[in-house]
């Protein structure tokens, strides 16, 4: 394609779609000549783009996009990856705006950086610096440390904003053999479209949606964790936690993001039972770890990890039509990790005004799996699971006893739940009060 006032092609800026050299600064020479004239596209065409540290830094209503599985942006570590910050663990995307310790900060009431984005291409790593000739482009390769596939980190400064959201981009995205899959930290990347992304065998997160606890940026933000108000949809995580962290497949610490038909499956997990339910650990190769609130989960699912399927941990998330099947699935255990150990579903004593409706827990005949359908600790209020089902085709539903709902102890008021058979209920049922006319008020 030539280029034109609101494109560029890279490869008229140097980049080689052959990946027999280097072409970041390339890539880079195009992005910030789209962006110096007000912003655009840059077009990765067909081919194969070694890249290596600072990687590509996207600028100002800037998105870069490809055709899909034929363009391929392979990370190199030929060049010095920093691994620290200021004592902080460090990772930089591949594609980025800030890193994951440091956000970009706009200038002051300036709405810059913002609606910028990457779509249809395919990011991989190649951490032992193979020669193109000789690099496997239909197998994965052992994951490159301190890398991100993409990374969003914004913090725009000032009370006069034209807009309230940096409204970034990242669709038809695929990862493998990072870090870190996809990260979007920042407390303004906000009215984000995250769609039709594949994240596949990371070492930590696969998709990290807002700052975790822990995080340096945090306690100089009122502990806000970021990332807030965003819509993902078709979401693919699979095999993160390669490094045996405490790592969960999706994390979620952002407030009011919609997910629909997201999926994160088959993450690892080497430690054992004990760790799956201490406060600090129990996300180990979960597929789901929930602890923002006000977050809306709609036909998503957890499915054969080797921790739990989905905890929920902070108060007032909606899930509907949900799934979790086979956690703690022997087929995806190792080291002094166990099958028969986990729950499907762990529901956190914090996460009261939680609303779950038709949430499904499974397992399969195959293989031993999860220890628990609904696992629920003690005092918690405020929770309504309404036509839950949970079924075990190993076992059978006469060893269902304890395995279907485990609650730890005695539980608060406002507490409905509903799955199978069971009905359990310390909420009274209220009346609508009639008056004249046939008004119902309540």
């Amino acid at each position: 394609m030539p280029d034109t006032p609101m494109s560029i092609n890279a490869i008229n800026y140097g980049a080689d779609p052959t990946g027999a050299k280097d072409s970041t600064a390339a890539i880079q020479r195009a992005v910030d000549a789209v962006a110096a004239r007000g912003g655009g596209s840059v077009e990765l065409p067909r081919g194969i783009y070694r890249v290596s540290y600072p990687f590509i830094d996207i600028k100002h209503r800037v998105e870069i996009f490809g055709y899909g599985s034929s363009t391929v942006v392979i990370a190199h570590s030929d060049r010095a990856i920093p691994t620290t910050t200021s004592g902080h663990t460090e990772y930089t995307g591949v594609f980025h705006v800030g890193s994951y310790t440091t956000p970009v900060y706009g200038a002051y009431n300036a709405n810059k950086p913002m609606r910028m984005g990457v779509r249809n291409l395919h990011i991989r790593t190649n951490a032992a610096n193979t020669p193109i000739s000789s690099y496997p482009l239909d197998a994965h390769t052992a994951p490159l440390n301190n890398v991100a596939g993409v990374i969003f980190h914004t913090h725009l400064t000032g009370d006069l904003l034209n807009e309230p959201d940096i409204v970034p981009v990242i669709a038809g995205v695929e990862v493998w053999d990072t870090a870190i899959g996809v990260a979007v930290l920042g407390l303004d990347d906000q009215g984000m479209k995250i769609d039709d992304v594949t994240i596949r065998r990371t070492l930590n997160q696969g998709l990290l949606l807002g700052k975790p606890a822990g995080h340096p940026r945090r306690p100089n933000e009122g502990q806000n964790s970021g990332a807030a108000d965003n819509k993902l949809r078709g979401v693919d995580v699979a095999e993160a936690n390669l490094s045996g962290g405490s790592y969960a497949g999706i994390e979620v610490y952002a407030a009011q993001a919609k997910f629909e038909s997201c999926s994160s499956n088959s993450n690892h997990r080497t430690s054992n039972k004990y760790a799956l339910y201490e406060p600090a650990t129990r996300h180990a190769g979960a597929g789901w770890i929930v602890q923002g609130e006000r977050n809306m989960f709609i036909g998503c699912t957890a499915r054969s990890n080797a921790g739990h399927g989905w905890l929920v941990e902070w108060a007032h998330n909606v899930f509907i039509g949900c799934e979790a099947e086979g956690s703690s699935w022997a087929g995806t255990v190792s080291g002094a990790a166990g099958a028969d150990e986990a729950a499907n579903w762990y529901i956190n004593r914090n996460a009261r005004g939680t609303r779950m409706v038709a949430p499904v827990s499974y397992n399969p005949p195959e293989k031993p799996a999860s220890l628990y359908g609904f696992y629920i600790e003690n005092k918690i209020y405020d929770l309504r699971i309404t036509e839950g089902t949970a079924k075990d085709d190993r076992i059978g539903e006469g060893n269902m006893l304890g395995r279907r709902v485990y609650i730890t102890g005695a539980i608060g008021a406002n507490v409905v739940i509903e799955v199978e058979e069971l009905r359990h209920s310390t909420s009274p049922a209220g009346q609508l009060t009639k008056e004249a006319y046939n008004v119902m008020r309540g």
